[in-house]
């Protein structure tokens, strides 16, 4: 069991778990490293950097696969369940989403697709899907086609985005300092919390709860919200 962290000293990370000690420091981005996602048996990494680069990583040698990229700073990256393909988007006046065929690391389609800064991204469990957090909205897009499917007007824009397991909603963690919950394939808002400053959001693999990551009075704040009742347990 092992876990992957992307850093600001333009590495990644492997550390095996339990433990506190890093397996495998990766080196070969040169700035920022913003983001990174697993294939879905854990045999490849790929990581998202200011640098303009999506580069795919062996998980068991630290080996660098395949370098693709943005003509802007690469903010987030995600990869289908199916380990088919994958999701980058770039920030900036390039803020674009593009999508990967996950064997050949060739670009399928390149999408402009906000006015605004593109900040994080996500793929439904069906990979039928994709969604794009910017700041100035949330879109949904046919993953087949690249087509858009609806535009959500998130508080002030969004930070961040993730699908619940079983592809009924959508969280997104917003510059306006709430949680937005958004039913799919409706694209309805559910509800609208009082988060406090918010940077990120995942959702536990049984969809039982969310987590957001922020911050209070100059601290890093985590909190736990049960789906059930939308109340925050911590």
């Amino acid at each position: 069991l092992f876990v992957v962290s992307a850093s600001n000293d333009q590495t990644l990370r492997i550390w095996d778990l339990p433990g506190t000690r890093a397996r495998t420091a990766i080196e070969g981005h040169t700035r920022d490293v913003r983001g990174c996602a697993f294939g879905p048996d854990g045999g490849f990494v790929v990581s998202a950097s200011y640098d303009g680069t999506l580069k795919v990583w062996d998980t068991a040698t630290g080996d660098e696969c395949a370098t693709a990229g943005h003509t802007g700073a690469v903010q987030d990256c995600a990869v289908s369940p199916d380990g088919s393909f994958a999701v980058s988007v770039s920030s900036g006046s390039s803020g674009t989403l593009k999508i990967w065929d996950a064997l050949t690391w060739q670009e399928r389609v390149t999408l402009k697709v906000h006015s605004g800064w593109v900040n994080g991204c996500a793929i439904s469990p069906d990979a039928a899907v994709i969604i794009s957090a910017s700041s100035d909205d949330l879109k949904i897009w046919d993953a087949s086609t690249g087509e858009e499917r609806a535009t959500l007007a998130c508080t002030r824009g969004a930070k961040d985005c993730a699908i619940s397991p079983d592809g009924s909603f959508v969280v997104s963690a917003t510059w306006g300092q709430t949680l937005e919950v958004w039913a799919l394939p409706t694209a309805e808002k559910r509800v609208s919390l009082r988060a406090g400053e918010v940077n990120g959001c995942a959702i536990s693999p049984d969809g039982s709860f969310v987590i957001s990551a922020g911050g209070e009075r100059g601290h890093g704040v985590l909190k736990v919200w049960d789906v059930a009742s939308w109340t925050a347990d911590i």
